[in-house]
């Protein structure tokens, strides 16, 4: 009787105490591990949907901005299904372990969850029948409901998050209009690839990196890649690929590099600055540049582009014409005649 007594004649800290005890579990039941066992097969039945709605079957081949909008929609859809699903294994733990809050003990059906969770109130029978019928005990129900998401996490695998974001940011470049952003088609690449004479290990520099194609190829045969880029979406994009990225004008870069792979942006004579600036200030001795540049460069009659050939010729680079219909076989389709300048230094 005296223990009682103290018990409830606590000191304030003491009462703190005893409200931050959890409640006990309340005794599992074999219908308790029943409902638990069915909400768990709901959740893993909603996976198919969720996989096809997280890789929409309209964002395949070719994207488009149309194509892009109504799969983002799906994709909307299948964010809901796993929240839904999410609700559903956590009750489906709370019922296992014996901690179902008490506003939800009488909740036995995915429809009612879900209505729960969207806060929807209506149809109000289910509400009724479940205990829920007036709002502050659907209000309880909810934060229960909440609460429970909290206590029973479900653990996201990094990698495929990584793949979900790269395979976004892939299909927003497919449709974004960024400046000068002209992908580097694979025939391109692969000539860059042979002028640049490789050896695995290198450390290659590409400079204006876009969506990482020439990177990629270098990655493949095993060179290190120092990339760098302006756009922050492609920086993203890039650093999602795991390459390192530095998210600057490439015109304020500087480095040293035995090999450098470029295909800059052509506006405003930006593929002479870059090649220039590259050649000037980020190749080694002995080095060499490798460069898609505008055929512009190499008959108008002005002074920079005039000065660029001499410059070109005086340094003992090569040019070489690329077939005209190089770059309509892009990502960015694109009627441009270009050349690839290979430097040496």
């Amino acid at each position: 009787m005296n223990i009682q007594t103290n018990l409830f004649t606590s000191s304030t800290g003491d009462e703190d105490l005893l409200e931050n005890v959890a409640p006990p579990k309340k005794p599992v039941t074999q219908s308790d591990l029943q409902l638990s066992a069915r909400f768990r097969e709901m959740a893993e039945a909603l996976q198919v949907s969720i996989d096809e709605k997280s890789n929409p079957a309209v964002l395949s081949g070719s994207i488009t901005a149309r194509k892009l909008r109504i799969g983002k929609v799906i994709e909307q859809d299948g964010e809901y299904l796993g929240q839904i699903q999410r609700c559903l294994l956590a009750m489906s733990a709370a019922l296992e372990d014996g901690t179902i809050p008490l506003p939800l003990t009488r909740v036995k059906t995915r429809a009612l969850v879900e209505q729960i969770y969207c806060k929807e109130t209506t149809p109000e029978s289910r509400l009724v029948a479940a205990g829920l019928g007036n709002k502050a005990k659907f209000q309880e129900a909810r934060a229960a409901l909440l609460e429970l998401l909290e206590k029973y996490p479900i653990v996201v695998d990094p990698e495929k998050e990584r793949q979900r974001e790269l395979r976004r940011l892939q299909q927003w470049v497919a449709v974004a209009n960024i400046p000068g952003y002209f992908p580097t088609p694979p025939e391109v690449v692969k000539r860059i690839i042979k002028a640049l004479d490789l050896t695995p290990g290198m450390t290659v520099l590409e400079p204006s990196a876009g969506s990482g194609h020439i990177a990629q190829a270098l990655f493949d045969l095993g060179c290190e890649v120092d990339c760098v880029e302006l756009d922050d979406g492609l920086v993203k994009l890039l650093t999602l690929k795991g390459f390192k990225v530095y998210h600057q004008d490439f015109l304020t870069y500087r480095g040293t590099y035995s090999r450098i792979a470029m295909n800059p942006d052509f506006r405003s004579n930006g593929d002479i600055s870059h090649i220039r600036h590259a050649y000037d200030n980020c190749l080694d001795d002995g080095g060499i540049l490798v460069s898609v540049c505008s055929s512009g460069a190499f008959f108008r009659s002005t002074r920079t582009e005039t000065m660029f050939r001499d410059w070109v010729d005086r340094i003992g680079g090569v040019v070489k014409t690329l077939p005209k219909d190089a770059f309509r076989k892009g990502d960015r389709p694109v009627g441009v005649s270009t050349e690839l300048v290979t430097l040496r230094k």
